[in-house]
């Protein structure tokens, strides 16, 4: 007999603080050519398909492992989140739609297709997409119902309720990302305020308040009361801090549709001027890629960059495609002390060199001002944090110009100092272990062609 009556009801509330940039595309190409997802009032907002994707996704990253319980592991994402193998079953946990609770502010971006062997940007194949601005709130709810199966067995419920606190625990340190292009700042989201209602349905006045129930009541537990260890979780990350400085000007172009805006602006977000994550990501490729040039390895280094950067195999069918997701996460720069200057430049013919006649544009390009580069490698090799360190002390020592206008001294880095897992790093002093594991990978078997 099957026992499933229902011993608990757990409900969850709180507010989602958006910390970087947010992309749910929809489908639609009405305002760009990847407009938000928007409610039939016109207003964005999160999916409750979406939030249970990424956190499904999230949890199967920290408890898939080779581990001798992998497979008890496997069992728990899939008897909490539900499944359709063998016998199929209903999800424990039910996520509600994340409306705003304040105002949004949503604003275009521009993006650049890229090559999909290649990697690098198409001619002429720009786009643009919309995003929300950090600093929005929605409303976080779900509810999570427990069993009498559950209860009967002590190691089952002390798996579900390690899962919630893993759960909460990461929406509350913003480790479980939203949307798209999560690998390169984006869907950073934070829970705060989180309230927790459990509901024991054996007694009647928990019955009473279930009848009755408002998402106004108040919680009666807090999210440490679900941790029990009974989880073993493998996250490991190995989180590199880089401090530049701009010792000239930068310019990451943004094209406004306004006619009395400059031509081009530097790119900013909730009025700090950025460097965002995709331009980050590219400077690393097109940075490590060089350097495997230089050293004649480029075969070797390109099949590292694949491994960390993750891939789409363009040569097999559509549905035989295969890929990897990247393991290296850059997040977006705020660029601090900078001043943006506006003024008109003539166009320069690129073949003659001399000047367009007549043709005038207007630029505002940053000019000075301090960032920090956060990126986080999930299971780094030291051999894979080696090149990430030889890439920055090349953007650092200005061999590496990141936007536009590098070919008029834009761009250009000077790196002040690094910090790996939050203790201070002297490239000079401290770099021999990472360098001689890179030296060994490159040195081993032989140069293979990479597509």
């Amino acid at each position: 007999m099957i026992k499933d009556k229902i011993i608990n009801r757990i409900y969850i509330k709180g507010n989602l603080l958006l910390i970087s940039p947010l992309i749910l595309g929809c489908g639609e190409d009405e305002n760009s050519d990847i407009d938000l997802i928007r409610d039939w009032e016109g207003n964005p907002f999160i999916p409750a398909s979406s939030i249970a994707g990424a956190i499904r996704n999230y949890m199967d990253s920290i408890l898939e492992k080779d581990q001798p319980d992998r497979k008890k592991e496997n069992e728990i994402i899939r008897s909490f989140f539900g499944e359709r193998e063998k016998e199929s079953h209903i999800s424990l946990i039910t996520f509600y739609d994340s409306f705003p609770v304040n105002n949004l502010n949503i604003k275009l971006r521009d993006g650049v297709e890229l090559n999909k062997i290649k990697r690098i940007a198409e001619n002429k194949r720009k786009f643009e997409y919309e995003i929300i601005e950090p600093d929005a709130i929605f409303d976080f709810k779900c509810e999570i119902t427990i069993r009498e199966e559950h209860k009967e067995k002590k190691e089952q419920i002390d798996r579900i309720n390690h899962t919630i606190y893993l759960i909460l625990n990461a929406l509350e340190n913003g480790k479980i990302r939203f949307g798209a292009k999560t690998r390169r700042g984006f869907g950073e989201l934070k829970l705060e305020n989180c309230q927790i209602l459990l509901l024991d349905m054996m007694k009647k006045d928990d019955t009473a308040k279930w009848f009755n129930f408002s998402w106004e009541n108040s919680g009666n537990k807090k999210i440490e009361d679900f941790k029990n260890n009974s989880l073993s979780v493998n996250n490991e990350l190995t989180k590199i801090e880089a401090n530049f400085h701009i010792p000239y000007s930068i310019l990451i172009r943004h094209y406004s549709a306004n006619p009395k805006d400059p031509d081009s602006v530097h790119l900013t977000c909730n009025e700090n001027s950025i460097i965002p994550g995709p331009s980050w990501a590219g400077l690393l490729r097109h940075t490590i890629f060089n350097i495997g040039r230089t050293i004649n390895k480029e075969n070797k280094v390109k099949r590292i960059v694949k491994e960390m950067f993750g891939f789409v195999d363009e040569t097999e069918k559509d549905y035989l495609k295969k890929g990897k997701a990247s393991r290296v996460i850059l997040n977006e720069s705020i660029i601090k002390n900078g001043i943006i200057i506006h003024y008109t430049r003539n166009k320069v013919d690129r073949f003659t060199g001399g000047v367009v006649d007549s043709a005038l544009f207007d630029e505002a390009p940053l000019y000075k001002g301090d960032l920090v580069l956060n990126i986080e490698i999930k299971d780094s090799k030291d051999y894979e944090t080696g090149l990430i360190l030889l890439a920055l002390k090349d953007i650092g020592n200005g061999i590496s110009p990141v936007g536009g206008g590098v070919n008029i001294g834009r761009g250009i880095l000077e790196l002040k100092g690094i910090k790996i897992n939050g203790n201070p790093f002297e490239l000079d002093k401290n770099s021999e272990k990472y360098f001689k594991e890179l030296a060994v990978e490159l040195s081993e078997g032989s140069e293979k062609s990479v597509t």
